[in-house]
């Protein structure tokens, strides 16, 4: 009898080292298998799985599948569970396949169990862990490139080398085991001889291990024995509704997301349009500040040539003064009624412009008969400064279609104030020409000129420039403004070039083309 269980405790033995030379994992009746992992759609190495760092760009995806032993498949779901250091999200799916892309940087768990709704059975979580780290990403990257480049050149070695490492382990391997081999069958001998109730109880101690072990597979045999074609009817049907239910709430996130960016796009019109308010509302408060200072101007430049003509008045009315005395008496009154009456003029046009009434009677113009009116009338001031004035204008020059009104008072301005900012002695030219495309006025002089400050504000309504008239003349700041604003109103544009002491350019152009 000792010889019969020697005997069959050496067969067990073999049996048990045989299973440990060829060991392979025994999986559950039911389990999650992973089978690859793939980072931007490359696989990874097996033994790279378990400390897997990618970066912010990068895709990752784990494809896996239900190993189920001896029994037949019915419809079943996946659960994935994802969790990072701050939140958690849960859901189900039946496909074997899943990819992320574009994780927030962190430390991410992610479990995959398979259930079935119908006989309530799922499998034990596959758990997967790994990093979202630029930096970590860099050098998991670099790992798996020297791994595969010494694993190009082992294979490239053994080609080279018969007797390469693995010769070598391959004997080593050999000579351990028959080590174990020779060890174990001694320690059985004395167990066998000391302690067979020992063994008894050891033997029974995994017999019941084992049980436990397939307790699930059993448990599922049998529920699965007993679904009928009915029950799996309805879990088809179930599934199915699951399915559509799926569909709608994918259906109403679409739609919200849709809603969302519509609100957006709404919200940032609104915030636009707040904006353009805002920026009307400093507009509306600049417009009304300088309508105020235009006022205070006008009051201030009224008040002197009213209190003078009050003087004047009450010395005509107080003395007896000779024919002659009254003469210059109504001179002085006459030329300060004159200012007054230009100033109001001139009032009248900045709110006749400011309230966009300018209204243009245009009709087609020989730009020289304007330019020789305008010269003719001012030749008399420029005589009096001793200034020489010459018009170069051509005669051949095509007509204009133009307000000849307006136009006329915008060279009239130029000219004017060409001849009250030169000296005695000066000059003034004025040059008119034509391509085709636009016609082109200039009028310069050599007289007192502007400083760039000037030459940036020279347009400006109201502006008083550092340059005042040379002989005392009157200058209400608004005559540019005037021309800036009429031009315009005919789709042309203003300019100037100055330098203080050199003169100054002012000129102007109209397109013969307007809207």
């Amino acid at each position: 009898m000792p010889d019969t269980m020697s005997y069959r405790y050496f067969i067990l033995i073999c049996f048990a080292i045989s299973s440990l030379i060829s060991f392979n994992p025994i999986l559950l009746a039911r389990e999650v298998v992973l089978n690859d992992i793939k980072i931007n759609s490359i696989s990874i190495p097996d033994n790279f799985k378990n400390s897997i760092a990618i970066s912010e760009e990068d895709s990752i995806t784990f494809i896996y599948h239900l190993h189920i032993n001896n029994e037949v498949q019915n419809p079943f779901l996946f659960k994935i569970t994802i969790k990072n250091d701050s939140q958690a999200s849960t859901f189900t799916l039946n496909k074997n396949i899943i990819s992320y892309k574009r994780l927030p940087p962190g430390n991410y768990n992610l479990s995959i169990s398979a259930f079935e709704p119908q006989n309530n059975w799922q499998t034990n979580e596959l758990l997967i862990n790994f990093i979202v780290d630029d930096v970590l990403a860099e050098n998991f990257k670099k790992a798996i490139q020297n791994y595969q480049n010494q694993l190009a050149s082992s294979v490239t070695s053994s080609k080279n080398d018969d007797k390469s490492p693995f010769y070598f382990f391959s004997n080593s391997l050999v000579m351990i085991t028959l080590s174990a081999v020779l060890i174990i069958l001694i320690i059985t001998s004395v167990i066998i001889k000391n302690n067979r109730k020992g063994l008894k109880k050891n033997h029974k101690t995994n017999e019941n291990r084992f049980n436990k072990i397939n307790g699930v597979t059993k448990m599922a045999e049998k529920n699965n024995n007993s679904v009928s074609a009915e029950d799996y009817k309805k879990l088809s049907l179930e599934n199915e509704k699951l399915k559509q239910e799926l569909q709608s709430l994918r259906d109403q996130i679409d739609a919200l997301s849709n809603r969302a960016d519509e609100l957006n796009k709404q919200n940032k019109e609104l915030k636009e349009n707040l904006d353009k308010i805002s920026k009307s509302k400093t507009e509306l408060e600049e417009l009304q500040k300088q309508k105020d200072d235009l006022f205070a101007i006008i009051i201030h430049d009224i008040k002197n040539p009213a209190a003078l003509i009050k003087s004047l008045v009450e010395l005509l009315r107080s003395y007896d003064l000779t024919a002659t005395e009254q003469q210059e008496v109504m001179e002085d009154i006459f030329v300060t009624t004159k200012k007054i009456v230009s100033l109001s003029q001139e009032v009248t046009k900045v709110l006749a412009l400011e309230s966009n009434t300018l209204k243009l009677n245009k009709e087609p113009v020989n730009i020289k008969y304007i330019v020789d009116e305008v010269v003719k009338r001012n030749m008399i001031a420029a005589n009096n400064k001793s200034i020489a004035m010459k018009s170069e204008v051509p005669e051949n020059l095509p007509e204009i279609e133009i307000d000849s009104q307006k136009i006329e008072e915008v060279i009239e301005n130029l000219i004017s104030n060409a001849i009250k900012f030169s000296n005695e002695g000066g000059k003034v030219r004025v040059l008119a020409k034509a391509n085709s495309r636009e016609l082109t006025v200039e009028v310069s002089d050599n007289g007192l000129g502007l400083s760039e400050e000037d030459v940036n504000n020279a347009f400006q309504r109201g502006a008083r420039l550092s340059a005042r008239p040379t002989a005392g003349e009157h200058s209400s700041g608004f005559g540019l403004w005037i021309v800036k604003k009429m031009v315009e109103a005919h789709n042309g544009k203003v300019w100037v070039k100055s330098a203080l002491g050199r003169g100054s350019t002012f000129a102007f152009s109209i397109p013969y083309q307007q809207e």
